[in-house]
C-alpha cells in the first residue's frame, strides 16, 4: 500500500507542478494515472476487510489531500480563463459572419441596419 500511496503523491505533486506552468495534457495524463492508481487502492482496500492505514500512511493521505486542496483554485481559475477565452471566440465569430457577405462586394453602399 506503501508504494501504491508514494506514486499517487509523485503524481499529484508533478499534476501542481503542470498546473503552475499551464501544461493541461500532461495534467489530464497525470490526472488519469492518478485516477487509475486510487482504484488499486480501493481495490487492494476491498481485498482485505480488516485492512486500516498505517500511521505513514495516513501523514501521506493528508499531504496528497493538502496538495490537492491548492490544485482546486489554479484548476478553477484556468476554467474560468478558457470560458471568458472561448466566449471572446464565439462573439468574434459571430460578428465576422455577419459581415462576412458584404466583404465580397467591390462596389456599392453599406448600410448597417438595427435589428
Amino acid at each position: 500500500m506503501d508504494e501504491l500511496l508514494s506514486v499517487i503523491y509523485e503524481l499529484t505533486v508533478k499534476m501542481e507542478n503542470c498546473l503552475i506552468q499551464e501544461d493541461f495534457v500532461e495534467f489530464d495524463l497525470l490526472l488519469n494515472k492518478r485516477e487509475i492508481m486510487m482504484t488499486r487502492v480501493e481495490a487492494e482496500k476491498y481485498e482485505h476487510l480488516d485492512f486500516h492505514y498505517s500511521l505513514s500512511d495516513v501523514r501521506l493521505l493528508k499531504e496528497i489531500y493538502r496538495i490537492d486542496k491548492r490544485l482546486n483554485p489554479l484548476l478553477k481559475g484556468n476554467i474560468s480563463k478558457t470560458q471568458a477565452s472561448l466566449t471572446q471566440i464565439k462573439k468574434s465569430k459571430q460578428i465576422s459572419k455577419s459581415y462576412q457577405p458584404f466583404i465580397q462586394q467591390t462596389n456599392g453602399v453599406f448600410l448597417d441596419k438595427k435589428k
